[in-house]
């Protein structure tokens, strides 16, 4: 293996590790393993569609950690995006780096729940 594949494949084992299982299997199945659709699709209990749709948001999700790893935000950051995305003022870029910190930090998706409750108090309703 050429040093340069070496990295690449550790941010890759890294990126899958933070997946769904159900994520985490739809690329190894379809996309490393190259095994046939319908073999996936009888494996994960979907349709064609379904497939679709689970390697779309898989891959985007991966794309996201991958990201996430090369620039990775604070905590601190993160709680200031959790409010932005509640004003709506949160951009693409930072929606998908938001999402990377939560799906990697032990402690951050509590407090970004901790967010969302205490401003959906404060409007007076549930979200």
């Amino acid at each position: 293996m050429r040093s340069t594949e070496e990295p690449r494949l550790l941010e890759l084992a890294g990126a899958l590790r933070h997946l769904s299982p159900r994520q985490r299997a739809v690329l190894l199945l379809h996309d490393l393993a190259r095994m046939p659709r319908v073999e996936v699709e009888a494996r994960l209990g979907v349709g064609p569609s379904g497939l679709d749709a689970l390697l779309h948001r898989s891959r985007e999700a991966a794309r996201e950690l991958l990201e996430a790893e090369r620039e990775p935000i604070s905590c601190a950051r993160a709680a200031v995006l959790v409010r932005m995305q509640l004003e709506q003022e949160l951009m693409h870029v930072d929606r998908a780096a938001l999402r990377a910190h939560l799906r990697t930090c032990a402690t951050c998706p509590s407090e970004a729940r901790r967010i969302r409750a205490r401003s959906a108090k404060a409007r007076g309703g549930c979200r």
